[in-house]
């Protein structure tokens, strides 16, 4: 593989990677998302697959990441695909919603605190409890 290749497949990876973080960050926000994209997101992992697994030149690439696009736009009309893309939407968010929630407890230290001072953590707690943790995410492309 001479360098070119060696680029444009980091480049490709570090494409897709960011695509899952910015997918998984605009669903936990209630971001309007693309319909297109997520098909097209895993067109796109299938064609680096292949090249790799075909070991075909990298620079294919190039011209597959515009075909992955075009393809996803026509792949969201079929309803088997929007409910694969709303479930995968789905499965992120929730992903992201069960860390956010997920509240780290640490072992309590015995120490000779104050009642007063303990009054005031225990207050401390109720009042973090009572914040949201996180927004509700909105619907697909709203």
């Amino acid at each position: 593989m001479n360098i070119a290749e060696k680029i444009t497949l980091g480049v490709a990876t570090l494409w897709v990677l960011w695509q899952l973080l910015w997918i998984k960050r605009a669903a936990f926000d209630g971001a309007g998302i693309f319909p297109a994209i997520i098909p097209a997101f895993f067109l796109f992992i299938i064609s680096i697959v292949t090249v790799l697994l075909f070991q075909l030149s990298p620079l294919h690439l190039i011209w597959l990441a515009v075909v992955c696009f075009g393809l996803g736009l026509l792949a969201i009309i079929l309803p088997p695909i929007q409910s694969a893309s709303l479930g995968f939407l789905t499965l992120l968010a929730t992903m992201v919603l069960a860390d956010a929630t997920q509240v780290e407890e640490k072992p309590a230290k015995k120490s000779s605190k104050s009642s007063k001072s303990s009054k005031s953590s225990a207050t401390a707690k109720k009042k973090q409890q009572q914040k949201p943790l996180a927004k509700k995410a909105k619907g697909f492309g709203t």
